[in-house]
């Protein structure tokens, strides 16, 4: 038999690895420079540190490498990182949908109000994904627009292109 923990990691592992994959993603297209001046990503740049070497059963944490920069020569602070971290939550928000605990309405703390708002997680992300109109986006630091919208505009101007 497994035990509930294992069952939960087997049914989240999935979920899991993707959104991980957008981190590591942004990561790689990520720019540093080293000491040498040389341009590396963001992973090359980190380091693995165990929290005990004698037990490395404890854990580990990644830390950026001595001497390791942004690509402008200025130094990666706390805000980068928690910069890094919004745009890879925001980038899986919005292909996957918003499922954390923190952007929770208060109606989704009864069970009848998670039971009314069930498809919402999925379903005002893929509707704004297709519909929404243009806007800034914080997070990701780019302005964003539903496909649908963005095609239209794109299909108004080849029409008048070829008139």
């Amino acid at each position: 038999m497994f035990s509930s923990s294992t069952l939960f990691f087997m049914n989240n592992a999935g979920e899991h690895w993707m959104q991980n994959r957008t981190s590591l993603a942004l990561a790689n297209n990520y720019k540093m420079k080293s000491p040498e001046g040389k341009l590396v990503n963001l992973w090359d740049a980190m380091e693995v540190i165990h929290l005990d070497n004698s037990n490395k059963d404890l854990g580990a944490r990644l830390q950026l490498k001595q001497g390791y920069t942004k690509e402008d020569g200025s130094e990666f602070t706390k805000e980068d990182v928690e910069k890094f971290t919004r745009r890879s939550a925001a980038l899986n928000q919005r292909m996957y949908g918003i499922y954390n605990k923190i952007d929770r309405s208060a109606v989704q703390r009864l069970a009848l109000g998670r039971m009314a708002v069930m498809f919402r997680k999925y379903m005002i992300p893929s509707l704004n994904r297709r519909f929404a109109k243009a806007a800034y986006n914080q997070d990701l630091q780019a302005w964003t627009e539903g496909y649908y919208n963005t095609t239209g505009k794109f299909l108004v101007t080849l029409a008048k292109d070829l008139r």
